[in-house]
């Protein structure tokens, strides 16, 4: 189920009730969940499952990238101390405090391919979040020197580039 619409099974003959082919009404549901992607700013305080947190990870680590680098690994964090830490770091951000979930992306280098294999990511984590009935938003640690102090707040080596959360919560 996703938010509590019941799974469609198809006929056998690949057509609902009302004529639409099953791949149509597949087709319709994806570019909706794509078009309604919103970043948000106001979080619930209610934990985001294990199991959906996986699923999230799951499309996040089989998501392509330059050269098939998967240049990535991924920081949970759950610790509000932490975010409220990292959320101090501009003002831009303090809405990350509120948060009860983030994913740090850590980068293997600070390349041109990784800045794109960053965003692709990022996007992904962000669309199978929203197809799961979360809300998602990034945020943006800041220039070189709020970068290395979010990095040690969540004990990035300093030869890793860490710029970016994603956060998330149930809607």
């Amino acid at each position: 189920q996703r938010r509590g619409e019941p799974l469609e099974l198809a006929l056998i003959d690949g057509h609902r009730a009302d004529g639409a082919t099953v791949d149509g009404h597949m087709l319709d549901r994806m570019i909706e969940t794509l078009r309604t992607v919103r970043q948000i700013r106001q979080y619930t305080s209610e934990a985001v499952p294990d199991d959906v947190l996986a699923q999230v990870l799951q499309v996040a680590r089989w998501t392509g990238s330059s050269k098939n680098s998967q240049p990535w690994h991924f920081v949970v964090v759950r610790d509000r101390d932490a975010l409220k830490k990292i959320s101090a770091l501009r003002p831009n951000i303090n809405w990350l405090a509120g948060a009860p979930l983030a994913i740090a992306i850590v980068l293997d280098g600070a390349g041109t391919s990784e800045a794109y294999d960053e965003g692709r990511v990022t996007e992904r984590l962000l669309i199978a979040a929203h197809a799961l009935g979360l809300g998602g938003g990034t945020a943006w640690f800041g220039d070189d020197a709020q970068q290395a102090e979010a990095k040690r707040i969540l004990g990035i080596p300093e030869d890793r580039m860490g710029r970016l959360f994603t956060s998330f919560s149930q809607v």
